[in-house]
């Protein structure tokens, strides 16, 4: 949720792009244009507010999961995404709007200062200023929260446990590479904002995850091992993962770029909040997910279509059967509340036995692996967990789900 890449790099100057589009004119109107959107044209101020609201719009009707009085939980992150969907959402339940939108929504913010070296209180009650601007019902809630609902025991509002703030450090300390710490976050995240969505009585959540965004998380999880679950990440519905404890997550902006989203967010002067994040000064190798970032976003700079070349693909890549409120019967990872592609049958085609065997044999006397490698032996050596976070695990000094769920 936190953007510091994406601001630094989206940062835009209006009157540079007033230079650059000066000669230009809208592609509808014939006014001066201001900005240039990929292979779509240039737009005036006014045009391209309209384009980006009917993104906005056409993308919850193509997807017509929000329901008329349903109450919709905005993720905010302090952002420039984040922020241009709540001022979407704003604007779009304003007196002068045209078909105003129908849904009842709320802001919620994760502090995740228990993870971060520095002080950010201020920066925290600079973020919840500009929820409370909203207009809108808002919640704070602390990621180490995460951990009541792993282990059922839902925390109160306002409470305070150290405990928990101390184990997520400990997880966090326990990782070895930034890859699996950035991967657990994510996870952390998602599962947090769906449970605690439902506690306060929310029936979906708005996650700020542009077209940008989606097409890095799609490479990111071919690269981690999470094929089966791109279309869960990728898209507009997770699918309702952690049904029924939790509520579905949406992205309602996928169908918008980052570039997109700061010049909207530029052009009204929307309010963000820079916090720091697990990234922060580091270089673009230190983990998988920030290489990938590097990458695609080189691409772009060079040949804009890339992008949504990539997106586009992840709209193709689909697991059947995957929503769990059409059938509670699915396996879900212990971790990421995700498909688990380790339950498989004897019967059933799968390299994961192979991957495996070749890991054991490896690592050690090729009798031995083979001999304990059997798919009755697998539902033991997976401990519930899907492929890519049975990956993620061994990134960790201790068992991953003993640390958090208070096992010893």
């Amino acid at each position: 949720m936190c953007q510091v890449q994406e601001n630094d790099i989206y940062k835009l100057n209006i009157n540079e792009t007033n230079i650059s589009s000066s000669r230009k004119l809208c592609a509808k109107c014939s006014k001066a244009a201001i900005i240039v959107v990929g292979t779509n044209g240039t737009f005036c101020e006014e045009c391209f507010e309209r384009y980006i609201t009917h993104k906005f719009r056409a993308s919850m009707g193509k997807n017509p999961i929000v329901r008329h009085g349903d109450k919709v939980l905005v993720a905010f992150s302090g952002g420039m995404n984040s922020a241009g969907l709540l001022w979407l959402i704003k604007s779009g339940l304003s007196v002068g709007a045209i078909r105003k939108l129908k849904f009842e929504p709320g802001v919620i913010f994760i502090d995740e200062t228990a993870l971060m070296e520095n002080d950010q209180e201020f920066l925290v009650k600079e973020v919840k200023t500009i929820m409370a601007s909203t207009g809108f019902l808002y919640h704070v809630v602390k990621l180490e929260d995460v951990f009541h609902y792993l282990t059922n025991k839902p925390c109160k509002n306002d409470c305070k446990d150290e405990v928990a703030s101390d184990k997520l450090g400990q997880v966090f300390q326990a990782a070895k590479t930034l890859t699996a710490k950035n991967e657990l976050l994510y996870r952390l995240r998602c599962t947090l904002l769906s449970f605690k969505a439902k506690e306060l009585g929310y029936d979906h959540v708005f996650l700020g995850e542009t077209s940008t965004r989606v097409a890095i998380n799609m490479m990111s999880n071919v690269a981690l091992g999470r094929g089966v679950h791109v279309s869960q990440d990728a898209g507009f519905s997770d699918g309702n993962r952690c049904f029924p404890h939790g509520a579905d997550l949406l992205r309602p902006i996928r169908d918008i770029t980052a570039k997109e989203m700061a010049m909207y967010a530029q052009l009204h002067g929307v309010p963000t909040v820079t916090l720091a994040n697990l990234y922060t000064g580091l270089q673009p190798m230190s983990s998988i997910q920030q290489l990938t970032e590097n990458f695609i976003l080189g691409l772009v700079s060079g040949y804009p279509s890339t992008e949504m070349t990539v997106y586009r693909t992840s709209n193709k890549l689909q697991s059947s059967g995957f929503d769990y409120q059409t059938n509670s019967n699915l396996k879900k990872c212990n971790i990421c509340q995700g498909l688990l592609d380790t339950h498989i049958r004897e019967d059933q085609a799968s390299a994961l036995m192979d991957t495996l065997l070749s890991e054991k044999i490896s690592s050690g006397n090729l009798q031995d692996a083979v001999n304990d490698m059997s798919f009755n032996s697998l539902k033991d050596y997976s401990e519930g967990l899907c492929y890519a976070c049975m990956k993620m695990d061994k990134e960790f000094k201790n068992p991953l789900l003993s640390m958090c769920s208070g096992q010893s």
